[in-house]
């Protein structure tokens, strides 16, 4: 029997299995449902099966954090200025603008003065350009000529830079094409994310292009497999430093759905080891913080002392706020059963209204509905209080592109609150009490429901703004309470945006 190369089926990735948890999914009630994908979810901290959770990555982990950190110093310093780009397809880019928008606004935190923020900058790339961000382009995902010149145009102007090139499952030309550009560049430390073993990235071959992502990966990851022995000269390091990112977060509970877990871990490697790298810096540059302002949640908590500690630390905190989301299964449920309904009618919706990144997070929630299960392009949409302005999107206010990219609230009560029906769903995210949109909305004829997400300790800082309790929303509601966060850690919005995510996801998956 030939069992050659040119003939032999190339092995299946993990991220492609199915997930032996979600077998029975479609019979559950909405509770089990929810109870079936906090088991999947778990496997984000627990790992899947033999292979190497996040946690065993530490080493790794604790290497680039120690790298970032050296070139973030640098530059909060006065001495140099660096690019970090996070990049990827999908909803791989969308959580890079996520959480390059929260390490931007967690800079401007610690360091007031502007001149840091010059300095220290975090930008996303998406295949597709920003109109991806709402509605999903493929062709340009094929594409690593492009990916390379978009990087190119993004690094301008910096004199260092930190390129993370995100493809859960080891598969996107867009990002190998970036890859294999940001090896060659002068003073720029690289690193993949994805969720699969090197061995399993994909070698197809890419129209117009010389070389396979598989290819490319895995000469990343032997540069840094040679960085990581004594083989690579000092300066070769220091110019070029390189990692793989890669814990296997095992099968989604959707197969082949990587917005779910996929997506969970991009957000929880991004932003913990840049706000462990971050958390570094402290001691020496900022006045006004220490560590323990920026990472304990207790006065009587020890902040952690090395790099490696710190990393850890934070990554208990995400595990923290997964355990929390989850807390609320039954009330979870009933979302999840009043969004299905809406669903499940010929012309219902389904509305996401939120402030801030919780907006954004129903915009990337959204996003996704067509490619995942086919929906109609406005059955799932999202509105942002404040619309693109307070986004942070790279090529400003999207507005003009058509209706669906009318995302704020004054959109939202002018063209879809009129024409709300009994067969529409709305879910607004901390609802607050003097909102318009919130009144009106309780008086609709949509099913209206909550998620709430509150913290530990502390209290709301915006006196002008009051919040509905999960005890006073006349209707369904969820209620997340972060228990290790108390509200005035400069982590706990992130941490909030990261079980905020997890819940939206499960809305979703569930009610379709």
């Amino acid at each position: 029997m030939d069992t050659s190369a040119s003939t032999a089926k190339p092995p299946k990735r993990i991220t492609e299995y199915a997930n032996s948890f979600t077998d029975a999914m479609d019979s559950a009630t909405p509770e089990e449902f929810v109870r079936l994908l906090r088991q999947v979810d778990q496997q984000l901290f627990v790992g899947f099966e033999a292979y190497p959770s996040v946690y065993d990555k530490i080493d790794t982990l604790e290497k680039f954090t120690t790298e970032a950190a050296k070139k973030i110093q640098r530059a909060v310093t006065g001495t140099t200025s660096i690019v970090i780009v996070f990049s990827g397809c999908g909803t791989s880019g969308r959580i890079a603008w996520l959480s390059a928008r929260a390490l931007n606004k967690l800079i401007h935190d610690l360091y007031p003065e502007n001149a840091v923020a010059d300095r220290v900058v975090f930008k996303y790339l998406i295949s597709g350009g920003d109109e991806a961000l709402i509605v999903s382009k493929e062709l340009p995902e094929d594409d690593p000529v492009l990916g390379a010149a978009d990087l190119q145009h993004a690094t301008q102007g910096f004199d260092e830079c930190i390129f993370i090139g995100i493809t859960c499952g080891m598969s996107a030309p867009y990002v190998a094409g970036q890859i294999d550009y940001a090896m060659t560049m002068p003073k720029c430390t690289t690193a993949l994310i994805g969720f699969n073993p090197i061995e399993l990235a994909r070698d197809v071959a890419v129209e117009g292009w010389t070389k396979t992502c598989g290819e490319v990966f895995r000469a990343l990851d032997a540069k840094a497999s040679a960085d990581s022995s004594d083989k690579q000269p000092a300066t070769e390091k220091a110019s070029h430093a390189c990692f793989v990112l890669n814990p296997v977060v095992g099968p989604e509970a959707l197969t082949g759905s990587s917005r779910m877990k996929g997506g969970s871990m991009t957000q929880i490697l991004l932003e913990s080891l840049f706000v462990s790298a971050l958390s570094r810096c402290i001691a020496p540059a900022c006045q006004t913080l220490d560590v323990s302002s920026f990472l304990v949640a207790r006065d009587t908590d020890s902040a952690p002392v090395t790099t490696r500690d710190t990393v850890a630390h934070v990554l208990k905190l995400f595990e923290s706020a997964y355990r929390d989301a989850y807390m609320d299964t039954r009330g979870l449920a009933h979302v999840v059963e009043s969004c299905g309904a809406a669903l499940s009618s010929a012309d219902g919706h389904l509305y996401y209204v939120g402030a801030d990144s919780e907006g954004i997070l129903g915009l990337i929630d959204a996003s996704e509905m067509v490619d995942t299960y086919g929906a109609r392009l406005d059955e799932v949409r999202a509105f942002v209080q404040g619309g693109w302005p307070v986004c942070d999107a790279s090529e400003g206010d999207l507005s003009p592109k058509g209706e669906l990219f009318l995302i704020s609230w004054d959109d939202f009560m002018r063209n879809q609150l009129p024409g709300l029906t009994c067969n529409d769903a709305v879910v607004v995210i901390n609802p607050r009490v003097n909102s318009d949109v919130v009144v009106q909305l309780l008086q609709s004829k949509a099913a209206v429901s909550a998620v709430f997400v509150e913290h530990s300790g502390g209290h709301n800082t915006d006196a002008t703004v009051d919040h509905f309790t999960a005890a006073q929303w006349p209707r369904h509601c969820a209620q997340i309470m972060l228990t290790a966060v108390p509200r005035n850690l400069l982590v706990a919005q992130m941490l909030s945006d990261f079980a905020l995510k997890l819940v939206l996801n499960v809305i979703t998956t569930g009610a379709n």
